[in-house]
C-alpha cells in the first residue's frame, strides 16, 4: 500500500500522494506544548507519520486518539504499538461521540479539506471546535481554499512549508469566543 495508489483510489479519502515531510511534520507538532499536553485528537493519521512523532513527545500519562476512516490505513496504524494510542476507525464528521466528553487539548488534522464539500468542512470544523474548548487546531492543506472558512470560527496564524510535496500551509487556529445574543 502506498499513499499514491490509495490517493488514485479516492483522492478524496486520501488527500496525499506522498507521506508529509518532516519538515511539514516538525511544523505541525510546534505550536504543542508537551509537557502539560494530557490529550491529542488525531485527524486523518495515514500511514502514521504525525502519530509516531506525537507519541516520541508525549509525556507518559498523555493520550493520543487518532481517527482514521481508511481500513487499509487503520491496518498500518494497528501496528504502532504504544499503550497511549488508541486508534479509532471512524469518520471525522462524527468527532464529538468518537471522543466522548473528553478535554482535549489539541487536534491535530491532515485531513484533505480542499477535497470535500462546504457542509462537509462546516461539520467538522464545529466538532472540532466543540471538543477543543481553549486548546489549539491545527491544520494543514495544499491550498488556502478554506482559508475564509477557517478565520471565521478561530484566530489563525498560517505558515508555508516548501518542503513537501507538495508544498503546504499550516493553520494554528484557536476558537474565538462564542458571541452570546443580547
Amino acid at each position: 500500500m502506498s499513499f499514491f495508489s490509495e490517493f488514485l483510489k479516492n483522492p478524496q479519502m486520501t488527500g496525499a500522494v506522498a507521506p508529509s515531510s518532516r519538515f511539514l511534520t516538525r511544523k505541525m507538532l510546534a505550536p504543542i506544548d508537551f509537557s502539560t499536553t494530557k490529550c491529542i485528537v488525531e485527524l486523518g493519521p495515514g500511514s502514521g507519520c504525525f502519530t509516531k512523532k506525537l507519541l516520541e513527545s508525549m509525556r507518559p500519562d498523555a493520550r493520543l486518539f487518532s481517527i482514521e476512516l481508511n481500513p487499509d490505513f487503520v491496518k498500518k496504524l494497528r501496528q504502532i504499538k504504544d499503550p497511549r494510542l488508541t486508534i479509532i476507525e471512524g469518520n471525522a464528521l462524527d468527532l464529538p461521540g468518537l471522543v466522548k466528553n473528553r478535554r482535549v487539548d489539541y487536534v491535530i488534522s491532515g485531513l484533505p479539506l480542499g477535497g470535500m464539500n462546504k457542509l462537509t468542512v462546516a461539520t467538522i470544523l464545529q466538532g472540532v471546535r466543540k471538543v477543543l474548548g481553549k486548546g489549539k487546531y491545527v491544520q494543514f492543506q495544499y491550498s488556502p481554499i478554506h482559508h475564509r472558512r477557517f478565520s471565521r470560527m478561530f484566530n489563525i496564524s498560517v505558515a508555508f512549508v516548501p518542503i513537501n510535496i507538495p508544498p503546504a500551509l499550516v493553520y494554528t487556529c484557536t476558537a474565538k469566543p462564542r458571541v452570546s445574543p443580547s
